[in-house]
């Protein structure tokens, strides 16, 4: 049975080497991709909240409820 941290490094080796980056371009570039996939149902969320905020404040009203436009 394979390590899995030495699969990592050799995927990182891969990777940089076949795109002509450093190893440690890779490495950034994977912990910003591992941070966004982990943080991704708020990051939605928020966003959903903020279009939706933008949204009422478009088609309706001053004083009116959305449900009532």
């Amino acid at each position: 049975m394979s390590d899995p941290k030495s699969d990592a490094d050799d995927a990182v080796d891969a990777l940089a080497q076949a795109h002509g980056l450093s190893r440690a371009d890779v490495a950034r570039a994977a912990a910003v991709f591992d941070a966004a996939e982990l943080d991704r149902p708020a990051r939605i969320r928020a966003i959903g909240e903020e279009l939706d905020a933008r949204f009422k404040k478009l088609t309706d009203p001053p004083g009116r409820p959305w449900w009532l436009r």
